[in-house]
Protein backbone atom coordinates (compact mmCIF):
# COMPACT_ATOMS: atom_id res chain seq x y z
CA UNK A 1 0.00 0.00 0.00
CA UNK A 2 1.29 3.51 1.41
CA UNK A 3 0.36 5.15 -2.14
CA UNK A 4 -1.96 8.01 -2.63
CA UNK A 5 -3.44 6.51 -6.17
CA UNK A 6 -6.97 5.59 -5.52
CA UNK A 7 -7.12 1.54 -5.78
CA UNK A 8 -10.06 -1.16 -6.33
CA UNK A 9 -10.56 -3.58 -3.02
CA UNK A 10 -10.79 -6.40 -5.20
CA UNK A 11 -7.27 -5.88 -6.97
CA UNK A 12 -5.66 -6.06 -2.94
CA UNK A 13 -3.42 -8.89 -1.80
CA UNK A 14 -4.96 -10.79 1.19
CA UNK A 15 -1.86 -9.10 3.10
CA UNK A 16 -3.48 -5.51 2.14
CA UNK A 17 -6.56 -6.19 2.95
CA UNK A 18 -6.39 -6.99 6.10
CA UNK A 19 -3.71 -4.38 6.44
CA UNK A 20 -6.33 -1.99 5.50
CA UNK A 21 -8.85 -2.94 7.85
CA UNK A 22 -6.56 -3.14 10.56
CA UNK A 23 -5.52 0.16 9.61
CA UNK A 24 -9.18 1.82 9.27
CA UNK A 25 -10.26 0.50 12.94
CA UNK A 26 -7.82 2.24 14.25
CA UNK A 27 -8.60 5.26 12.27
CA UNK A 28 -12.50 4.89 13.61
CA UNK A 29 -11.29 4.19 17.14
CA UNK A 30 -8.77 7.62 16.99
CA UNK A 31 -12.24 9.29 15.20
CA UNK A 32 -14.65 7.94 18.26
CA UNK A 33 -12.52 8.97 21.10
CA UNK A 34 -11.54 12.47 19.68
CA UNK A 35 -15.09 13.25 19.13
CA UNK A 36 -16.11 11.89 22.78
CA UNK A 37 -13.28 14.30 24.32
CA UNK A 38 -14.72 17.36 22.18
CA UNK A 39 -17.89 16.28 23.10
CA UNK A 40 -17.85 16.82 26.71
CA UNK A 41 -19.70 14.10 27.65
CA UNK A 42 -19.06 11.50 30.72
CA UNK A 43 -17.71 8.86 30.13
CA UNK A 44 -19.85 5.43 30.73
CA UNK A 45 -18.15 2.08 31.11
CA UNK A 46 -20.64 -0.63 30.92
CA UNK A 47 -17.59 -3.32 32.20
CA UNK A 48 -16.45 -4.40 35.61
CA UNK A 49 -12.91 -3.53 34.86
CA UNK A 50 -10.64 -0.47 33.71
CA UNK A 51 -7.69 -1.03 32.58
CA UNK A 52 -4.88 1.85 32.43
CA UNK A 53 -1.99 -0.39 30.73
CA UNK A 54 1.17 2.54 31.65
CA UNK A 55 2.28 3.36 35.40
CA UNK A 56 3.15 6.78 36.04
CA UNK A 57 4.24 8.48 38.87
CA UNK A 58 3.82 11.90 39.76
CA UNK A 59 7.26 13.46 40.57
CA UNK A 60 5.70 15.48 44.22
CA UNK A 61 2.48 16.20 45.32
CA UNK A 62 2.74 19.42 42.80
CA UNK A 63 3.83 17.63 40.06
CA UNK A 64 2.02 18.96 36.96
CA UNK A 65 -2.02 17.50 36.51
CA UNK A 66 -5.50 18.22 36.07
CA UNK A 67 -8.38 17.78 38.26
CA UNK A 68 -9.63 14.65 37.75
CA UNK A 69 -6.03 12.96 36.27
CA UNK A 70 -6.10 9.70 37.67
CA UNK A 71 -2.39 7.03 37.63
CA UNK A 72 -0.62 4.16 39.24
CA UNK A 73 2.47 2.82 40.31
CA UNK A 74 2.84 -0.54 42.05
CA UNK A 75 2.47 0.88 45.77
CA UNK A 76 0.19 3.95 44.79
CA UNK A 77 -2.86 5.62 42.92
CA UNK A 78 -2.82 8.75 42.73
CA UNK A 79 -5.94 11.22 41.95
CA UNK A 80 -4.98 15.26 41.00
CA UNK A 81 -7.98 16.61 42.99
CA UNK A 82 -7.05 20.35 41.74
CA UNK A 83 -4.55 21.81 38.61
CA UNK A 84 -1.24 20.54 40.47
CA UNK A 85 -2.45 18.74 43.16
CA UNK A 86 -2.22 15.03 43.58
CA UNK A 87 -2.86 12.68 46.61
CA UNK A 88 -2.42 9.13 46.68
CA UNK A 89 -3.40 6.29 48.16
CA UNK A 90 -1.22 2.73 49.51
CA UNK A 91 -1.95 -0.40 47.88
CA UNK A 92 -1.79 -3.29 50.11
CA UNK A 93 -2.83 -6.97 49.54
CA UNK A 94 -5.39 -8.45 51.31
Amino acid sequence: MGTDKPFQIDTLTENDKQELMHEIEILASYEGLRDFAKSGTDLNINSDVIRVRTAKTPASATDTGNAGDICWDANYIYVCIAANTWKRSALSTW
